[in-house]
């Protein structure tokens, strides 16, 4: 099962190319026997679990399904994991990690809807550690969506997820969060400036006549 290195993003730190490195490899070598064996079958379902599930068309995603209709709303979906992603890994620290994986998990099974609430099994034990109950609501929005079949019962109910979170999350944060919020990308431009002296100071320009 590849679905938990979703919870990754917040386990990188500054240094994330070592940690992918090692882990893809890691993984291809202990792979290699089973695609000697079976060649593309070791992929078993799963291409055709895609297509049955209905990620390929949009039509899984109950919410983007909306304002991006058919496979818009696959490449939106795709889009809105990354810029995530990316967020979580600038902002977590691998030391604790657990809120930063909360949102990733919590944010990706959103997006995706997936039809099978247990799903959500991998979630539940990084709000144990975090203390983020809020996040909660995930489960019990995808156990809804599973138990009624009912398209329209199922948006509601992620949607009143997503609000409850941002709700209780704003007022977890404090006054003057939407002004953090808002300079979040300053200070990122600033470290990415800082980042980019650091290191030219390491290599300064050769002197002397050419």
């Amino acid at each position: 099962k590849l679905i938990p290195v979703i919870g990754a993003p917040a386990l990188l730190g500054r240094r994330p190319w070592p940690i992918i490195a090692g882990s893809v490899t890691a993984f291809a070598l202990l792979y290699v026997p089973y695609v000697l064996a079976s060649g593309g079958g070791v992929l078993g379902f799963l291409p055709t679990y895609f297509g049955e599930e209905g990620y390929g068309s949009g039509r899984r995603f109950v919410l983007l399904s909306l304002i991006a209709p058919g496979a818009a709303s696959t490449v939106l979906a795709v889009l809105l994991i990354g810029v995530t992603g990316a967020m979580v890994w600038w902002k977590s620290t691998p030391a604790n990690p657990w809120v930063g994986q909360v949102v990733m998990i919590g944010t990706t099974l959103l997006i995706l809807t997936p039809r099978y609430a247990w799903y959500a099994l991998l979630l539940v034990p990084m709000i144990a550690m975090a203390g983020r109950w809020e996040w909660l609501a995930v489960p019990l929005a995808l156990t809804v969506r599973l138990l009624i079949g009912d398209p329209t019962v199922g948006r509601v109910a992620i949607a009143v997820a997503i609000v409850f979170i941002i709700v209780v999350s704003l007022k977890r944060a404090g006054p003057g969060v939407l002004g953090r919020i808002g300079a979040l990308p300053a200070e990122a431009w600033h470290d990415f400036r800082s980042l980019r002296i650091g290191r030219a100071s390491q290599h300064p320009p050769a002197t002397g006549e050419h």
